[in-house]
């Protein structure tokens, strides 16, 4: 990933570039440092990996009131989901189930009401 080293050269407004390598943690851990003080929305969802950012947290140089705002965030990635996985798709497979009967039954009513006209016809 190309992407700015320094601010721009306050005498020729350039900024200088550099290629990053987010898969070594050191560079990864100065690109997502800069890009949640200095970046775009756009930027952070673009290059900031959830999981990585969470398992770089402790070792993210931040201003504490920028540290507080992304808190909460990292807390809740680090207790995981709330919900019960088994539970979920258990009842994700009961509801589709349903949806799949009311489905059919639909489907032979509709059956059944055309062969009563054309039996009437």
């Amino acid at each position: 990933m190309t992407f700015p080293d320094r601010p721009a050269s306050r005498e020729t407004g350039e900024w200088v570039m550099r290629d990053w390598d987010l898969a070594d943690r050191e560079e990864r851990r100065r690109v997502y440092g800069y890009l949640l003080r200095a970046g775009l929305p756009l930027w952070i969802y673009r290059w900031v990996d959830g999981a990585l950012l969470v398992d770089l947290w402790p070792e993210l140089d931040l201003p504490s009131p920028l540290r507080k705002e992304w808190q909460p965030l990292i807390d809740h990635a680090r207790q995981g989901p709330t919900e019960d996985p088994m539970r979920v798709s258990f009842d994700d497979t009961k509801m589709r189930r349903a949806e799949e009967l009311q489905e059919r039954i639909a489907a032979r009513r509709v059956e059944a009401a055309r062969r009563l006209t054309q039996r009437d016809a």
